[in-house]
C-alpha cells in the first residue's frame, strides 16, 4: 500500500478509471469466488450442514397506505408472502452462515406497485493457509428507508423504501510474530447498488437519495501491534478509496492515514495510550494534509463489561469514539457515541445501521448463550414468533458526493425476565457535509439531525401465547433550512400464538401519526394485520 503517496488530480483521474474497470471486473467474479471457496472445502462439505426452509404470509388492512393527508388518504389491503431458506455449514477450513429469501408484496387495490423485495444475508469465512491467510466474503440485500422527511412505515408497505444490494470480499493475513506481537494485512472490497425507490402513479416519492446509484469502497489496512505488558505499541497505515456513480456522474474520496499508538497497561484489565498520526484527503477540488494527536483507553473489568474510548484532533475538528457494553443473564446495556469522518458509500458498505432488532437480541443472549450459532437460532425464532420488526427506529443514511462528518449517539437497554422482555432504544445522529464544490448530483437536505426512541414490551401470557406492545418516536430536522422538520409517532399492539412446534400465528393493530413542515402537514394511519409463519 502506497499509503504516503498523494495523488494529483490528473493522476487521480487515471486511478479512478482504473478503479471503475476493477469494480466491473471484480463484481462479476464475486459469486464465482464464493463458489470456489466452497469447492476448496472438498470432502468436508457433508460434515455439518443445516438447511431450514420457512414461509410467512400476512394480510394488512390500512386506511392510509402512503400516509397522505386525510383528504387524499387511500385504504388498501396488502398481501405478503415471504419464503426464506436458512443455511449453515462448516468444515475443516470454512464456515457458511446466513439466509436467502424474498418478500412478495401485493396491493389489492393497486394503490402502489406490486414488488418483490429480496432479502439476503450470507457470509463465508474460509481459512486458506493455516494461521496465516484467511478470506471473508458476504452478500446482503436489505430494504431500508429513503427520505428522513417522510414516514418510513412498518415492515410491510413499500412506500418510501428501497433495496440496497451489497457484496464484500475481504482477504486478510493475520500472523502472530510472537506471543505479544501480531501482524495484520487486510483489504476490504465492498460493492453496493441502490434499487429504485417506490413510486406513486409514476412519481418518485423522494429525491433525497438518487435511485440506481452504485458505490465501491476499498479499505486497505496494515497494522503491527504489540500487547502492552506493561508497554506496547500499534503502528497502522490505512487507505480508504471510494467511488460513487449515479446517472453518468462519478465522485471519489481518497483518505490515507498513518497512525502510531503508544500503550501503557498498569493492570491487565486497563490500558491507556497516546495517539499521533497524519491524514491526507483528496475529494472534488479539495486537497488536505494535516497531522493529529489524541489519546485512548480500554477498561474491561470482566468478560461482561467493556469500555473503549478514543479522542483525536483531526483536520475536521475533534473526533471521538466511545463504546460501553455491559451484559448479564437478565440485562444488557449498550452505549455508543462517535464523531467521525465518513461518506455515503461507507454507510452503504456497513448496513444495517442503528436499530437492528437482531443486534439488540444478540446483546441480550450473548452471556446466556455463548455459542454464536445457537444464539442466532434463538434470535431468529424470537423475531418470527413475536412478529418483531427487522429494525427498530434508527437514522437513515443521507446521500452526498462529499465526505461527511457524522456525530452520533445511542443507548440500548434490554431486560429479560421470566414473563417479560423489555427493550428501549434511543438515538441521535447529525450529518454534515465537508465544504467543497459539487462532484455529481446536487440534492437538498444533506445536513440533517435525526433523533428517536423506541420502547417494546413482550408479556408471555402462557407457554404458547404472548402479547407485545411497542411505542416509537422519530424526528428529522434540516440544519440548512430553519423550520424544515418531520416528526413520526407510532404505537403497536400484537398477539402471537404457537400453533405447533413449527407454526406461529400473529395478529395486531397499529397507529401512526406524522406531522411535517415538508409536504403533508399531518397524516394519520391505522391498520390491522394477521399473519402466519411455518418452519418446514
Amino acid at each position: 500500500m502506497a499509503i504516503t503517496s498523494h495523488l494529483q488530480r490528473d493522476r487521480h483521474g487515471l486511478a479512478r478509471d482504473h478503479l471503475a474497470a476493477r469494480v466491473s471486473r471484480l463484481g462479476g467474479r464475486y459469486l464465482l469466488t464464493c463458489i470456489a471457496g466452497l469447492s476448496l472445502a472438498g470432502s468436508a462439505w457433508s460434515q455439518a450442514w443445516r438447511v431450514e426452509p420457512t414461509a410467512a404470509a400476512s394480510v394488512v388492512a390500512t386506511d392510509n397506505v402512503t400516509l397522505a393527508a386525510s383528504a387524499a388518504a387511500q385504504s388498501d389491503q396488502i398481501l405478503t408472502f415471504a419464503p426464506q431458506l436458512l443455511l449453515r455449514g462448516s468444515g475443516a477450513s470454512y464456515r457458511l452462515d446466513g439466509s436467502l429469501g424474498a418478500t412478495g408484496v401485493h396491493y389489492m387495490r393497486h394503490t402502489l406497485s406490486d414488488r418483490v423485495l429480496p432479502s439476503a444475508h450470507l457470509g463465508l469465512n474460509a481459512r486458506v493457509v493455516d494461521r496465516l491467510l484467511f478470506l471473508d466474503s458476504r452478500v446482503d440485500a436489505d430494504t431500508t428507508g429513503v427520505d428522513p422527511f417522510r414516514s418510513v412505515g412498518d415492515g410491510v408497505t413499500t412506500y418510501n423504501k428501497q433495496t440496497v444490494y451489497r457484496s464484500r470480499l475481504s482477504p486478510y493475513l493475520d500472523r502472530e510474530l510472537s506471543s505479544q506481537t501480531r501482524l495484520t494485512l487486510r483489504s476490504d472490497n465492498t460493492w453496493a447498488r441502490i434499487g429504485t425507490a417506490e413510486t406513486t402513479n409514476g412519481v418518485a416519492t423522494t429525491t433525497v437519495t438518487p435511485p440506481n446509484a452504485s458505490t465501491y469502497v476499498q479499505t486497505d489496512l496494515l497494522r503491527l501491534e504489540t500487547q502492552p505488558r506493561p508497554l506496547g505499541y500499534q503502528l497502522e497505515a490505512t487507505r480508504l478509496d471510494t467511488l460513487t456513480r449515479q446517472q453518468g456522474t462519478e465522485s471519489t474520496v481518497l483518505n490515507d492515514t498513518l497512525r502510531a499508538v503508544l500503550l501503557y497497561a498498569p493492570d491487565p484489565d486497563f490500558y491507556a495510550g497516546v495517539r499521533f498520526g497524519r491524514d491526507k484527503v483528496d475529494y472534488s477540488t479539495v486537497h488536505i494534509a494535516d497531522t493529529f494527536t489524541g489519546f485512548g483507553l480500554r477498561w474491561a473489568p470482566s468478560a461482561r463489561t467493556n469500555l473503549d474510548a478514543q479522542v483525536e484532533n483531526r483536520f475536521f475538528g475533534r473526533a471521538w469514539l466511545a463504546n460501553l457494553v455491559h451484559r448479564s443473564p437478565f440485562m444488557t446495556l449498550s452505549a455508543n457515541f462517535s464523531r467521525q469522518l465518513t461518506s455515503y458509500a461507507q454507510s452503504l458498505a456497513t448496513l444495517p445501521t442503528a436499530g437492528s432488532t437482531s443486534t439488540m437480541l444478540d446483546q441480550i443472549y450473548r452471556v446466556s448463550i455463548p455459542d454464536a450459532s445457537k444464539r442466532a437460532d434463538v434470535i431468529r425464532s424470537l423475531i418470527t414468533k413475536y412478529n418483531l420488526p427487522d429494525t427498530t427506529s434508527g437514522p437513515l443514511d443521507i446521500f452526498s458526493d462529499r465526505p461527511q462528518i457524522q456525530e452520533s449517539g445511542g443507548l440500548s437497554v434490554a431486560f429479560l425476565g421470566v414473563h417479560h422482555t423489555v427493550t428501549f432504544n434511543i438515538f441521535q445522529q447529525k450529518t454534515i457535509d465537508l465544504p467543497g464544490s459539487e462532484q455529481g448530483v446536487t440534492l437538498p437536505s444533506r445536513d440533517v439531525l435525526q433523533r428517536g426512541a423506541t420502547l417494546g414490551l413482550i408479556r408471555r401470557l402462557d407457554p404458547n401465547t404472548a402479547l407485545d406492545t411497542g411505542l416509537s418516536y422519530t424526528r428529522s430536522d434540516d440544519l440548512g433550512v430553519v423550520g424544515r422538520e418531520t416528526t413520526s409517532r407510532g404505537v403497536r399492539l400484537g398477539l402471537s400464538h404457537k400453533l405447533s412446534p413449527r407454526s406461529d400465528a400473529t395478529a395486531g393493530l397499529r397507529h401512526n401519526l406524522v406531522t411535517s413542515t415538508v409536504g403533508v402537514a399531518e397524516a394519520k394511519e391505522s391498520a390491522a394485520y394477521v399473519g402466519m409463519t411455518h418452519r418446514f
